[in-house]
């Protein structure tokens, strides 16, 4: 936070002009506990455990758990009916494992980071988009076609109808880049 937070500032307003007045008056705090993998917070009687899955979305996402509640807080870790922007940081190969381990919480409620409450039908979908996109991504790839021509063919798959398709394109593009670089 201390190395990037103004410059996240000014990145969101890069992407939200409209915002710029409000996004000028974030001061960055860095936070007074840390932690790698995961911690459990008593607040009062409740139980509240905070886990980092490793980069997915974004290098920081984390999850927040009320195990007595079955409620969880899943952040940018899930986007549902709506298209997620890709970040430089985004891993999707760690974001569809982190998402295959959702399925094994006990949960009775799950907030995404964006869109409705999530069914496990919306994680599902989500999990199912971004194999998708790296199947077809590998495959034409593998033909020896471009990003742009890949961002170009490859469809929504289970992503169709989601809001914001323009974010698709750019996901395909990222992860042809992933693929690339591991290739």
């Amino acid at each position: 936070m201390e190395e990037m937070g103004d410059k996240m500032v000014e990145r969101y307003i890069r992407f939200r002009p409209e915002h710029e007045d409000e996004f000028r008056t974030v001061k960055i705090v860095t936070p007074t506990l840390g932690y790698s993998r995961g911690i459990t917070l008593h607040i009062g009687l409740r139980r509240v455990e905070m886990t980092h899955p490793g980069p997915a979305h974004a290098d920081g996402d984390t999850l927040v758990f009320l195990p007595d509640d079955g409620v969880l807080f899943a952040g940018d870790l899930l986007f549902t009916v709506t298209f997620f922007a890709v970040l430089p940081e985004t891993d999707t190969r760690n974001w569809v494992e982190a998402l295959k381990e959702l399925d094994n919480m006990s949960v009775n409620r799950v907030v995404p980071g964006h869109g409705p409450m999530s069914t496990a039908h919306a994680r599902k979908r989500l999990r199912d988009y971004l194999q998708h996109v790296q199947g077809e991504g590998r495959r034409f790839l593998n033909k020896g076609m471009s990003k742009e021509e890949t961002s170009k063919a490859v469809s929504a798959g289970s992503g169709e109808g989601w809001d914001k398709l323009e974010c698709h394109a750019m996901g395909v593009g990222h992860v042809y880049e992933e693929l690339f670089r591991s290739a």
